[in-house]
């Protein structure tokens, strides 16, 4: 009812996030990122329903928005690309990533 009547007042449906759904794996973690290719600059944006809402300039064709998620994820983190794996979602907006050689506490800090 709540998110009805918003959508009638303001013309669209409130934002629901919640914090960043992580999860620990032998020295390293697991992240849900949902990417917006395209955008003016690289970015991340915060936390959007679970996700690490994160905008890249590249466009989402041949692996190119994938490589820039990692180098900039890489760089931002302070880590080598080659550490950072998209698992799930290659050539989805929503991928499952695991980022190696970070404990939660320092990839809550840096990101």
């Amino acid at each position: 009812m709540f998110s009805q009547q918003w959508e009638v007042i303001y013309g669209r449906k409130p934002e629901i996030t919640r914090p960043i759904d992580i999860t620990s794996a032998e020295n390293s973690v697991i992240i849900t990122v949902k990417v917006v290719p395209n955008s003016s600059r690289n970015s991340i944006e915060g936390a959007l329903d679970g996700m690490l809402k994160v905008k890249i300039v590249s466009v989402p064709e041949k692996g190119k928005a994938n490589k820039t998620l990692t180098e900039f994820l890489a760089k931002k983190l302070g880590i080598k690309a080659k550490d950072i794996d998209i698992l799930s979602g290659t050539t989805n907006a929503i991928k499952k990533v695991q980022i190696r050689n970070i404990s939660i506490e320092d990839f809550l800090k840096k990101a």
